[in-house]
């Protein structure tokens, strides 16, 4: 069983890293990533300090003929000192 305090919908917030930055203003805890890409990229910024990545999936390069390049931001795994796992389901 899994406690969601934010869900949103990147669909109708138009900027999704000032989203999560309002939603979230302590940092997200655990982060679920199905989609990679851009949402991976915002949600680096939001991560709290020794926060989870949990992914399962990168939906924005299944139909990618390159391998796309990667966050911009990921040093902030380390900098954040992030916990990130991949699963296949």
């Amino acid at each position: 069983q899994a406690r969601v305090d934010v869900a949103l919908n990147y669909r109708s917030v138009g900027d999704l890293r000032r989203a999560l930055a309002e939603a979230c203003p302590d940092g997200v805890d655990v982060y679920f990533d199905n989609v990679g890409g851009d949402h991976l990229e915002a949600a680096l910024w939001a991560m709290s300090d020794f926060a989870r990545i949990v992914a399962c999936g990168s939906i924005s390069t299944y139909n990618a003929t390159e391998p796309p390049p990667g966050p911009r931001n990921l040093f902030f795994v380390v900098t954040k000192r992030l916990r990130w796992q991949g699963f296949i389901v």
